[in-house]
């Protein structure tokens, strides 16, 4: 199996954005797996979702029809930890039709063809921080990942080429440095705010 290339929307980008997401607790991403079509063509396969809604359907009315690239707005804003995610593996295709929403509030990330283009760190500005923060669950597994480098290599080397890998484990380092930074400067409280208030809204669903 090739890495991941980018060049077009592909099936190994869909199965690396799923062994990721498992990789650091995000658990948004529906099970994805490779699938064989006769002798030669290759493809993945998504678990399908019963009785989730598109977020563009859960969009809170203002008066105007909501369209894919509506600004999102009451029940179908992204949560913290998916900027989070767009962010680490270079989405920049995360509008309303990309994402799914059950009754409970639980979100799932759709649609990871068009990822792992950037060749470079996106630098986070300070005001940024707290928007993008993921979980504190999540932030101690990227301390986990950060600290030995290994973890990543040894379950994502069959999906992506040496000097992804290094780009990959590049972020992570940045954005926990980044993060702890923050934490060091305003607190814990403040710096997790966000996703804090967000799983007590969706208690039970993360």
């Amino acid at each position: 199996e090739n890495p991941v290339i980018n060049i077009s929307s592909n099936y190994k980008a869909e199965i690396l954005a799923y062994k990721l997401d498992k990789l650091i607790g995000l658990n948004m991403v529906p099970i994805t797996s490779l699938v064989r079509y006769g002798r030669e063509r290759k493809g993945s396969q998504q678990y399908f979702l019963k009785n989730a809604y598109r977020a563009r359907t859960m969009r809170s009315y203002d008066g105007v029809r909501p369209q894919k690239f509506s600004q999102p707005l009451g029940r179908n804003k992204k949560l913290s930890s998916i900027l989070f995610f767009d962010w680490l593996i270079s989405n920049y295709d995360r509008n309303s039709d990309n994402y799914m929403i059950l009754k409970t509030g639980k979100f799932f990330l759709i649609d990871h063809g068009f990822t792992m283009f950037d060749p470079f760190v996106r630098k986070i500005k300070v005001d940024e921080i707290r928007l993008m923060m993921p979980t504190r669950k999540i932030f101690r597994q990227l301390e986990k990942l950060s600290s030995d480098p290994e973890i990543v290599r040894f379950y994502l080397k069959d999906n992506l080429s040496e000097n992804q890998l290094k780009l990959l484990q590049k972020k992570i380092n940045y954005f926990f440095i980044k993060g702890q930074a923050a934490i060091k400067k305003f607190g814990a409280d403040h710096v997790f705010e966000i996703p804090d208030k967000q799983q007590e809204v969706y208690k039970g669903s993360y």
